[in-house]
């Protein structure tokens, strides 16, 4: 080491000196005072004392050494500044000096600085001074791509696509989450088999990649490893919507089981398209993406209420909130413009009076009281959100007047609790009660999708019970549609 700390190497050579013109580029190093007649002369050392290179680049450091009265006898290269690097001198020599080095491989890049000093036979010295810049040394970049959902069964291959500016190391691969999964790794590829389980699960794969400089990058891809019963859910919601909303009587409406219960269902007797349907069944059809059943009834709905939206007959508690669904889902102008047109209308039937909701408070919507209350709350909701005159005092007065009775209604039936975790969810009014989660065979069918979409029950109890049932024959059409979407939301999880 020299008395700077900076590593050095030494070359003797004894040459004959010669004169030569400077390089293109170049400059010759200057020497300090006058060389009177007779004294000895320095030598000219000739090159380039600026280098930009790239990381791991083989870097050659050359400089021209001449002495016009005499001949070169020794040299010295010495790193002054800089990440140290092995220097290594030339096998031989004639006028031109190297020294080689391989440059280092920095993120940040690095400065580095070198000095050669020549002497000539009468012991006097010239020096240059030499910088390179290496520039940084870039992170590997690597992508995956593969598929996003796999089936069971399904053949997947997950491709690492890796790209850098120095040589690589071979990628590697981890599972850092979900079951273990025997794999195959090929190269940059991993492939496996979508495992046979009943129900699905998220795995995610991680592949790393290192440059010969040591830079390392990685990436992560999620999959979704679907079960059978996501197979089972979709065939049967696409045979359900067929048999129940595209094959419906087109001048039937609905019949009540029990007259006066307020528990409606569909007569199917034709393979006529659907006609009035009712505004849940429109509101949920649209919300799973059967947008094209969904239209049906709001269509019809609209005729309705269009034809006059004064008049409270042509427009029931839910049509409000669903319309303005219909309007967000499928973008239709029609939709907003009759909600606008009957808001007054719709105020007037369900509005606030002597300190309750009319049809909140009639004892046959009793059992479904949270049920009702969360259609009103959607109406005036949205209505409020797309600027409707009214909607946000209106809105105001009801959630006030439901924050003071849901928590003893949500404790006098599971239903009631079920929709204020829903309304909580959907409108920050009241609060989730999370004590419990609900049987889904004391719920039953409209219970248990409202219970999904709410995260009241467990989730795969509740699939598997929709799935049962939803093709009972003794199933109400709004709830047939409610339990669709509750599955559609399942899938998507």
């Amino acid at each position: 080491m020299t008395n700077a700390s900076h590593w050095t190497v030494y070359l003797l050579a004894l040459v004959a000196g010669c004169a030569q013109e400077p390089l293109p580029g170049t400059q010759p190093v200057e020497t300090i005072g006058t060389v009177l007649p007779g004294e000895n002369q320095p030598p000219v050392l000739l090159g380039a004392d600026e280098r930009t290179v790239q990381p791991g680049e083989r870097v050659v450091l050359q400089v021209d050494a001449t002495d016009a009265d005499g001949f070169i006898t020794g040299f010295v290269w010495v790193q002054t500044s800089g990440v140290e690097v092995e220097l290594a001198g030339p096998t031989d020599f004639s006028s031109q000096i190297t020294a080689t080095f391989t440059a280092p491989g920095l993120l940040q890049g690095t400065l580095l600085a070198f000095q050669l000093t020549v002497a000539d036979n009468e012991g006097a010295e010239a020096s240059m001074d030499i910088a390179v810049t290496v520039l940084p040394n870039d992170v590997p970049v690597i992508e995956l791509s593969g598929p996003v959902v796999v089936d069971p069964g399904e053949d997947a291959t997950v491709l690492a696509t890796v790209a850098d500016d120095s040589d690589l190391g071979a990628v590697t691969w981890e599972q850092t989450a979900g079951t273990p999964l025997p794999f195959t790794v090929v190269g940059d590829t991993i492939d496996f088999i979508g495992p046979q389980t009943r129900t699905g699960s998220d795995i995610t794969l991680v592949a790393s990649v290192a440059d010969v400089h040591g830079a390392q990058s990685s990436a992560e891809l999620t999959l979704r490893l679907r079960g059978t019963i996501d197979l089972e859910i979709e065939a049967t919601v696409e045979r359900v919507v067929e048999h129940d909303f595209r094959t419906v009587q087109p001048d039937g409406f609905l019949t009540t089981l029990v007259p006066g219960d307020g528990v409606f269902r569909w007569e199917r007797t034709s393979v006529d398209p659907a006609r009035n349907i009712t505004a849940p069944i429109a509101r949920f059809l649209a919300l799973a993406g059967y947008t094209t059943e969904a239209a049906l009834g709001f269509e019809d709905m609209y005729l309705r209420t269009n034809a006059d939206p004064t008049v409270p007959g042509n427009i029931n508690a839910a049509d409000l909130g669903s319309f303005l669904v219909g309007y967000d889902v499928l973008g239709d102008a029609r939709f907003l413009h009759v909600a606008t047109a009957a808001f007054d209308n719709a105020v007037a039937k369900y509005t606030y009076v002597d300190g309750f909701f009319p049809r909140l408070e009639t004892p046959i919507h009793t059992f479904l009281w949270a049920y009702d209350a969360e259609y009103s709350l959607l109406g005036w909701h949205l209505a409020d959100r797309h600027g409707i005159p009214g909607a946000a005092d209106h809105l105001y007065t009801q959630a006030g007047w439901y924050a003071d009775r849901y928590v003893d209604r949500a404790a006098a039936s599971p239903d009631n609790a079920i929709f204020s975790n829903l309304i909580a969810d959907s409108f920050a009014i009241g609060a989730r009660n999370d004590d419990n989660l609900f049987d889904p065979e004391v719920l039953g069918l409209q219970g248990t999708a409202f219970a999904m979409m709410s995260d009241s029950v467990d989730a795969e109890l509740g699939a598997e019970y929709l799935l049962l049932h939803i093709e009972d024959a003794e199933n109400v059409a709004e709830s047939v549609a409610e339990a669709v979407y509750a599955l559609t939301l399942y899938l998507d999880r």
